[in-house]
């Protein structure tokens, strides 16, 4: 036999008062907080049966719907997606709902519940559903489950299922209850959960920041960099890089990538929590890059013809040069050259032919002074 709980209607008119975004409940959830642009949002789990809502966006936009369409940002920046709503007299919000036990179960092929909450009227209606909650072993009870639904005095059935992918879904218990007024233990039979009602308002309130980003390039040192705001939450983003005609470029997938040539270069970054988008394209000329001035060697062309050799001068009363070291922006050596280098003027012939990008001549003299240039090599 069912076992009603029957609970006195308290109706205290000084807490008839708006609850502010920081301490009011959670009156709606977004599918993302951190997307790119033009990336869509899905807002669910709205509150119900209010007298009005008003949303909004922080872009301008707003809505009177209880659920807005897909909500897509096309500009950077940071916005606050805000819901007020009005609500009817004599209506309490529940904010939380905590789980603390559930009949026995078992499943061959579902061992462990994926559990939700369905809350019904006395009409046996449904009128709001939880998100679920997976792999709820008996050590993770009480579980919280945050609701945001409004009630009124009546008769309600608090129904507890496990999810099941490849079968029908399956009942874990229900409580039934007369609208509660204030928090406290309610059971039925196996199942045992404490009500979390919020004092009633006239208004409640509730906000929520979204970050809006897009991809993009810097460069520094002839190394182009992806910048994207990781989510701390979610994996490490995806990169790969394309030329300007949409050409993949071989193996650069990483966070850097070292143009081999002049160019214009885009990322392509993707997280499958909450973007995948495109940067602008970043044009890259190795030519706009020049040696350091006032130091004591000099090195010319610049660019360099790839395959040619690289003339140098050492300043007069500067000489002294005892070892030329070769790097890729990267930091791999490609050669070095074993001094001493007597002559004020000399060629250095290199080894092997180098692709056209931009490198690090690093030289060192007997004194111990220390210089790094810059050299570009074109094809």
């Amino acid at each position: 036999m069912k076992f009603l709980i029957f609970l006195p209607i308290l109706l205290c008119l000084s807490l008839l008062q708006n609850i502010s975004a920081q301490t009011g409940p959670t009156l709606f959830y977004l599918s993302e907080d951190t997307v790119c642009v033009d990336e869509p949002i899905f807002i669910s789990q709205v509150i119900n049966d209010v007298a009005s809502y008003q949303w909004s966006f922080g872009d301008g936009s707003s809505s009177g719907l209880q659920k807005p369409p897909t909500k897509k940002y096309n500009s950077l920046g940071q916005y606050t997606v805000n819901l007020t709503v009005n609500t009817k007299p004599g209506q309490y919000l529940i904010d939380n709902l905590r789980l603390l036990s559930h009949q026995s179960y078992f499943s061959l092929t579902d061992p462990v519940p994926d559990v939700y909450c369905i809350v019904k009227n006395s009409q046996g209606a449904s009128i709001y559903q939880s998100g679920t909650y997976f792999d709820v072993n008996g050590s993770d009870l009480p579980l919280n489950i945050p609701v945001a639904l409004l009630v009124e005095p009546g008769f309600y059935i608090l129904e507890f299922w496990d999810y099941d992918l490849l079968d029908a879904d399956d009942f874990l218990g229900e409580v039934y209850l007369l609208t509660p007024t204030q928090a406290g233990t309610y059971s039925t039979g196996p199942v045992s959960v404490i009500i979390n009602p919020v004092p009633a308002a006239s208004q409640y309130t509730f906000s929520r920041a979204v970050v809006v980003l897009k991809p993009y390039i810097t460069a520094a040192n002839g190394i182009l960099t992806a910048n994207l705001e990781a989510d701390p939450a979610g994996p490490d983003p995806l990169y790969q890089w394309y030329s300007v005609d949409s050409m993949e470029v071989s193996l650069a997938t990483g966070m850097q990538f070292v143009p081999q040539a002049p160019g214009c270069y885009v990322v392509r970054i993707t997280n499958s929590f909450y973007c995948d988008d495109f940067s602008e394209p970043y044009c890259f000329n190795v030519t706009s890059v020049e040696s350091p001035q006032e130091q004591a060697l000099q090195i010319w062309p610049q660019p360099l013809p790839s395959g040619t050799p690289l003339q140098l001068r050492q300043s007069e009363g500067a000489q002294g040069l005892s070892r030329i070291s070769v790097f890729k922006t990267t930091g791999t050596l490609c050669e070095r050259f074993e001094g001493p280098f007597n002559s004020t003027a000399f060629n250095l012939h290199f080894a092997a032919t180098y692709p056209a990008g931009v490198y690090f001549l690093h030289v060192e003299y007997a004194d111990g002074r220390k210089e790094t240039h810059r050299l570009l090599i074109q094809g």
